[in-house]
């Protein structure tokens, strides 16, 4: 039934409407039976394509025919609005900002929409998330970095049929599609991280801001994840023995349950001192904290300016584990960088921690 012979039957024709985001797009909505519809983002084909189809049946005087329709399977553009706006609440930062997890998803998306428009969720199979995944691949991505996109598409399936958007054998057909095996594939591969040469390092850190040059050095002696450097507060260290604790309120390891206690010695602690007296510990000109982004693109054009080698804040936390591992051994770095093992019983890591204290008097 078209939406003018809607209209004399006496029926109301529900609106296209204006959902209006501060942090995303526009959205586009119905309203059927009390039932608010996500068409996708508003103004578009898909869309009003959808909304079209939808209020074909509200004109009938049988209501649950109109039910029916309110209830019909989401469109794959639906799903994925509906999943970036979780995504954005979710993988927040301290400052408000959507962090990198929610960028990651938004460019593993992106390539979907553009390989599979007008696509019905539930259609969604594991023939096209290998097309989606050749995509990735003749766009040139590494592979362990293609095996990352495509296990986060997976997941936006696996929250939507949580949230009974879609059956859930999609999702689970979905996961059976394996990731690309090391010397199985010729996708590109990327050279593992190795430490900065101290000389590198030294000359870097000549062409740095003194606050810029603190962070590095601090970072050289903890062995902390840029992340944690930058949004180090004052509030989050504890300074009631020889060795304080920074103890992050958020964390890598924070969804498994774990705490990430880092320890400062009495060198990490001389260079500290200078920076325990305002909201963040390393702030930039306009008072806000660092962002990762802006370290790594300080370090790289001061590498450049010195006229060695470029090198990133990451390859600092390998400079600290090489160095605890030979001194002190593998169990001794493995709990100073915070890494996390299934393996590890609790006994291991209290045992472990007392490794990481004694590292911290000697080296840190």
């Amino acid at each position: 039934m078209s939406t003018e012979s809607t209209r004399q039957s006496g029926a109301r024709v529900p609106k296209y409407c204006r959902q209006r985001g501060t942090n995303r797009p526009d959205r586009a909505y119905v309203r059927i039976d009390g039932k608010k519809i996500i068409l996708g983002l508003y103004g578009t084909d898909e869309s009003r394509a959808r909304y079209a189809e939808l209020i074909k049946g509200v004109g009938s005087t049988d209501s649950q025919s109109a039910k029916e329709v309110s209830h019909s399977p989401p469109m794959l553009a639906e799903i994925m609005v509906s999943y970036l706006e979780h995504a954005m609440d979710y993988y927040v930062q301290r400052d408000g900002k959507p962090g990198r997890e929610f960028e990651l998803i938004r460019e593993a998306l992106r390539v979907v929409r553009r390989h599979s428009p007008n696509c019905p969720a539930h259609k969604f199979g594991p023939r096209r998330l290998k097309e989606i995944r050749q995509a990735f691949i003749d766009d040139g991505l590494s592979r362990k970095h293609i095996n990352k996109q495509v296990s986060r598409i997976v997941r936006m399936f696996k929250w939507a049929a949580a949230d009974e958007l879609i059956p859930g054998s999609v999702a689970v057909d979905l996961s059976m599609v394996g990731g690309l095996k090391q010397g199985r594939t010729t996708v590109r591969e990327i050279a593992p991280v190795q430490p900065v040469d101290d000389s590198v390092l030294e000359a870097t850190l000549a062409e740095l801001s003194p606050l810029e040059a603190d962070m590095v050095a601090l970072q050289r002696l903890i062995g902390c994840r840029p992340g944690e450097l930058v949004s180090m507060q004052p509030h989050q260290i504890v300074r009631t023995a020889d060795v304080w604790l920074y103890v992050p309120d958020q964390h890598k390891t924070q969804h498994l349950g774990k705490q990430r206690q880092i320890p400062i010695g009495p060198k990490a602690q001389e260079i500290l001192r200078k920076h325990l007296f305002g909201l963040w510990c390393f702030q930039t000109r306009l008072g806000g904290p660092y962002r990762i982004d802006s370290y790594r693109i300080a370090c790289q054009r001061a590498a450049k300016r010195a006229g060695v080698a470029k090198w990133t804040p990451h390859q600092i936390r390998h400079n600290a584990g090489t160095e605890i591992r030979r001194e002190y051994g593998l169990e001794a770095a493995q709990v100073v960088l915070g890494h996390s093992s299934a393996q590890i019983t609790q006994v291991y890591a209290e045992r472990d921690f007392d490794k990481a204290m004694q590292v911290a008097r000697e080296i840190g």
